[in-house]
């Protein structure tokens, strides 16, 4: 009987034309409760997106996000972990077909506040921790990416987009939107560290966070792009703290 009044109370929340049967008697006082969730959770998504919000306006991007909040209401009783598919659902609108760095960028600002939830690794490999091993069983280890460690790529120029809201000047009339970037995010003791980096980089790093190992990694970020420097990558990795733990190859672990 609970559970069933609990989903009931739950629809009425996300439906504006659903009162919960226990409720109908005081359907002004809920619709009052309604609004004031609605709007906490509006509130919770421009707290999360604020570039985002900037890009499309405050009109329209508390009427998206009013809308996404009837779709997709909380599943869990923590509003900063509210709007993880909130940049998926900008991609799907068509009154932003033509502007897809919406999405990237608002994908961006989420993986920016994982990063800052997930906190800083205890555990990190230094520098110095693959001179060890032989030459020959270096490429075949597998690095471990730290648990903060987010790497989004975007079809825009989601880093310049991101950096040119961060001051007073919010032009982007100097940024080629259409420009293919690609940016890390992790999170130190003082924050969350964000960097733009190369295409086959980004790769690189997604790859290991598959499992691969250095050598499999690497092709699949020269694939991607041709001047991939898998030397200058993986030092600027292994000095910012990016891996968790080694794995050497699989049977000789």
């Amino acid at each position: 009987m609970l559970h069933e009044w609990q989903q009931d109370f739950a629809r009425g929340l996300c439906d504006q034309g659903t009162v919960p049967v226990a409720l109908r008697d005081n359907q002004r006082r809920f619709a009052i409760y309604r609004d004031s969730v609605s709007a906490s959770l509006v509130a919770a998504l421009g707290e999360a997106f604020p570039v985002t919000r900037l890009l499309v306006g405050d009109r329209f991007f508390d009427a998206v996000a009013a809308d996404y909040a009837r779709q997709e209401p909380p599943h869990i009783p923590r509003l900063s972990a509210y709007g993880g598919t909130y940049p998926d659902y900008l991609r799907r609108l068509p009154t932003l077909h033509d502007l897809p760095y919406v999405a990237d960028v608002a994908q961006l600002e989420w993986a920016r506040i994982e990063a800052y939830f997930t906190g800083p690794a205890v555990q990190l490999i230094q520098p110095d921790s693959l001179l060890g091993y032989a030459p020959e069983i270096l490429p075949l280890l597998r690095l471990q990416p730290e648990a903060s460690l987010r790497v989004i790529t975007g079809e825009s120029a989601i880093w310049s987009i991101w950096i040119a809201h961060q001051g007073n000047s919010q032009d982007l009339e100097h940024i080629d939107v259409g420009e293919a970037q690609a940016v890390r995010l992790s999170c130190a003791t003082d924050g969350v560290v964000m960097s733009q980096i190369a295409l086959g980089h980004a790769v690189f790093l997604l790859a290991l966070g598959e499992g691969h190992s250095i050598f499999t990694a690497a092709e699949t970020a020269m694939a991607a792009d041709a001047g991939f420097d898998l030397q200058a990558s993986l030092a600027s990795e292994l000095r910012l703290g990016s891996f968790s733990d080694i794995a050497g190859p699989e049977g000789l672990d």
